[in-house]
């Protein structure tokens, strides 16, 4: 079963953190500014292997007596790395400045140049956890609507309700399709500057080429022809309603162990704080939740029961059941993982 997160003035929490081990340049309390290094690391631009045994015509276990340097010494440009004298000398001299990282059967292997990776803060907010070694957990007080997929990327603009025949510019704009598109209007959106899209939802013949756009892309209910529900809709059309502030696309791919999924997020001033931390409720008599499965796909309901054994549905499936009824009052036996629990 899957959360279904809209919020409106809520502590949005966005974990910043590098792929490997470096240095954390913030504390806690801190407050960032949007494109601000939260973590560093510095790394090799490349790495050279140098075959002594090969180059010096040498048996490997001679090798130590021609090195002139160590493992884990620096070294610059033109240093002398190792050497075989003779009537015709052999000599390695470090092609750039760097560092010897490895001496093994003979092979010298050096890294060389420096490169930095920064893990970046996506937008401005305070650090209200630190991940050693990673990076830290920034803080915004924002509304916030989850979606389902991602491609990864982020974007930030103002968000924009676009139809076929809509003259507006898109020009470094979030695009929200208030239907959804052909695969001619969508190449439409993005030739036309667009920074990023929002889509209710992604029909599957147009996944492969939204997967692999350079600009951020977001589905909110999942893919196929569905409606947004009334909440996501509501809060959308909230963000739409306010230009003058913009919205973070934070497209992320939910790969079960980020901890991060695909959102929109939009700053908003003042309002109760809210704690650090909240738990998602567990599903339970008096949840609201959305239908996701045909013929359902995207109506709310509140769940009456949740019977304790599995029940075979028409697909000849036994899954396990939830009892719920529906704003006309229907009553409708689904499947537990046809629901996203509503989280408000």
């Amino acid at each position: 079963m899957r959360a279904l997160i809209a919020k409106r003035h809520e502590q949005v929490l966005w974990p910043v953190r590098l792929d490997y081990s470096g240095q954390v340049l913030v504390g806690i309390g801190d407050q960032v500014e949007e494109g601000q290094a939260v973590a560093e690391i510095s790394l090799p631009e490349c790495f050279q292997v140098f075959d002594l045994v090969n180059s010096f015509r040498i048996h490997p276990a001679e090798a130590d007596k021609y090195l002139a340097r160590l493992v884990g010494e620096s070294v610059e440009a033109g240093d002398l790395i190792a050497e075989k004298p003779g009537l015709v000398a052999r000599i390695f001299r470090a092609p750039a400045a760097g560092r010897v990282v490895s001496i093994r059967d003979g092979k010298v292997t050096l890294a060389l140049g420096e490169r930095k990776l920064q893990a970046l803060a996506p937008f401005p907010g305070e650090v209200v956890e630190l991940i050693p070694g990673r990076g830290a957990v920034i803080a915004m007080h924002a509304s916030l609507l989850q979606g389902l997929w991602g491609n990864g990327r982020n974007a930030k603009g103002t968000l924009v309700a676009w139809t076929d025949s809509s003259p507006i510019s898109v020009d470094e704009k979030l695009v929200y399709f208030e239907v959804l598109p052909s695969l001619k209007g969508i190449r439409r959106v993005v030739e036309g500057g667009a920074a990023g899209l929002v889509f209710p939802s992604i029909l599957p013949e147009h996944l492969d080429y939204l997967r692999q756009l350079p600009i951020a892309v977001i589905s909110l209910a999942g893919f196929g022809d569905l409606n947004l529900d009334s909440i996501s809709l509501e809060l959308v059309r909230a963000m739409l309603a306010n230009p003058s502030v913009p919205v973070y696309l934070m497209a992320a791919s939910p790969d079960g162990g980020s901890g991060k999924h695909p959102e929109l997020i939009q700053a908003v001033s003042g309002g109760q704080s809210q704690p650090a931390f909240t738990l998602v409720r567990a599903l339970r008599p008096g949840s609201k939740v959305r239908l996701s499965g045909r013929p359902y796909s995207g109506i709310l309901a509140e769940v009456v029961e949740l019977p304790q054994l599995p029940l075979r549905f028409a697909s000849g499936l036994e899954l396990m059941p939830a009892i719920v009824r529906t704003a006309d009052g229907q009553e409708l036996t689904v499947p537990i993982d046809n629901l996203d629990l509503i989280e408000t």
